[in-house]
């Protein structure tokens, strides 16, 4: 039963990277930009743990337009298009803990 959830997880992370790798080198023709393709992939996932970090929807939006701002300015860094994912939680994250001292890595 683990080997088959393992399994199960390896087949998705797969397919989020072909997903990512396909938006970045899309051909056909598109009305958004790879960096709109981008968000429209990944607010909603961002959004619902900004709102789990914060427990405040407003503050949340604020951390997701940030997150994605950050992203925007630093995209000529990210190395590889399937670590986009990876890349914009780590950002949303690493700009909680900033905004918030108290709450400190374990």
């Amino acid at each position: 039963m683990v080997a088959t959830k393992k399994a199960s997880r390896l087949e998705r992370g797969r397919n989020i990277g072909t997903k990512i790798a396909d938006l970045m080198t899309m051909k056909k023709p598109t009305n958004l930009s790879p960096v709109e393709q981008l968000v429209e992939l990944y607010y909603q996932p961002l959004f619902h743990l900004a709102t789990r970090l914060y427990g405040n929807p407003v503050k949340a939006m604020i951390l997701t337009q940030r997150t994605f701002r950050l992203a925007f300015d630093f995209s000529r860094t990210l190395p590889v298009p399937a670590n986009a994912r990876a890349w914009l939680f780590a950002i949303l994250f690493n700009k909680f803990l900033e905004s918030n001292p108290r709450v400190r890595r374990a």
